[in-house]
């Protein structure tokens, strides 16, 4: 019996790595260093807008829902056109939890872009707003933003919000030091 587990956990051992080797390179992303203007200033563009999950981009501004048949393993666009979904289409595909839903993208992704730049270095973080009807802010986890605390916070509190359909620049310097996330 113990032969018998042992055989079993040396298997595994060996089949998950060389069975799954190659597929996080598909999700994972370089870490690359952003290249600053010719001002020396790290420019960042954020589109915040609502996207659907499971669906892709397609022709003429539209979507088509995506549907996972669970039974055949396979990816399927919804609609009369039933032909399989490519492995070159799924990197589009905002998977989350295999339901349809609306949710709030940056950049049309979630989570949303690295933002990589040295240690001081001038950022400018465009954010615009193309959500209808939201008002939002957004806060960088970490950052100090000295003599700007007033653009970076809860909304109606400690900053202004940007109202739907306008544009905000963040202006800061990079002052500490590590790894740091921003939500909204």
């Amino acid at each position: 019996m113990h032969l018998q587990v042992l055989h079993l956990s040396v298997f595994l051992l060996l089949f998950f790595p060389i069975c799954c080797f190659g597929v996080w390179q598909k999700f994972e992303r370089p870490i690359e260093m952003a290249v600053p203007n010719s001002d020396g200033i790290y420019e960042f563009d954020l589109t915040v807008k609502h996207s659907l999950t499971m669906s892709v981009p397609t022709a003429g501004d539209r979507i088509s829902l995506i549907d996972y048949l669970p039974d055949k393993q396979i990816w399927m666009p919804r609609g009369d056109n039933r032909t399989s979904f490519g492995d070159n289409q799924i990197q589009k595909l905002l998977q989350w939890d295999g339901m349809h839903r609306r949710i709030v993208t940056i950049n049309g992704e979630s989570p949303g872009p690295l933002l990589v730049v040295p240690y001081g270095a001038r950022v400018a973080m465009r954010v615009r707003n193309r959500l209808r009807a939201e008002a939002l802010t957004i806060h960088l986890h970490g950052m100090d933003k000295r003599n700007a605390w007033w653009t970076d916070g809860v909304a109606f509190v400690q900053q202004c919000p940007i109202q739907p359909l306008t544009d905000f620049v963040y202006r800061f310097i990079a002052d500490t030091p590590g790894t740091h996330w921003f939500h909204g």
